[in-house]
């Protein structure tokens, strides 16, 4: 069951255009979301980063702009789990618009350096509530429904 809920979610995420917002499923398939104690943060969005794929960057603000959070694995709560303990923040980017402060409700706009894999942003814990699809190798310059009410972020 847990294996078709995956399949099926990521057959609806293949289906829809980016930016346009879907309700996950309950239980999404989860590839990852423990945080590798080798993998180290960085102030840079990579189409490689630490052999774990390309990165999702969310931004603090529109259209790719502000400071931004750079990270290739899924994070089931931005409130919790951060490389080091602790909520998840954003780096000093872009003249500091939003540095520090908590990814939590603060993103606006996202960019996916994967090359092969659609990601999603969702405003509930746990890839819960309503997910807007950032696709492959490309951005959405505003999050929609979810711009500052974003909780986690999934690799479906």
């Amino acid at each position: 069951m847990r294996k078709s809920i995956g399949l099926m979610l990521a057959a609806v995420v293949s289906l829809i255009v980016g930016g346009i917002a879907f309700a996950a499923p309950a239980s999404a398939d989860v590839k990852s979301s423990a945080v590798s104690p080798a993998f180290v943060l960085h102030n840079d969005c990579r189409h490689s980063d630490q052999g774990f794929g390309g990165d999702l960057c969310v931004h603090w603000d529109v259209n790719l702009k502000g400071s931004f959070l750079a990270y290739p694995l899924n994070i089931p709560d931005y409130r919790s789990g951060a490389p080091g303990g602790g909520a998840w923040k954003f780096g000093h980017n872009d003249n500091g618009k939003g540095a520090g402060q908590g990814v939590y409700h603060n993103a606006a706009s996202a960019d996916n350096f994967a090359t092969n894999q659609d990601a999603v942003v969702c405003s509930g814990a746990n890839y819960g509530g309503t997910c807007v699809v950032v696709p492959k190798n490309w951005h959405v310059d505003s999050l929609g429904p979810v711009a500052n009410n974003n909780v986690s972020q999934l690799w479906p």
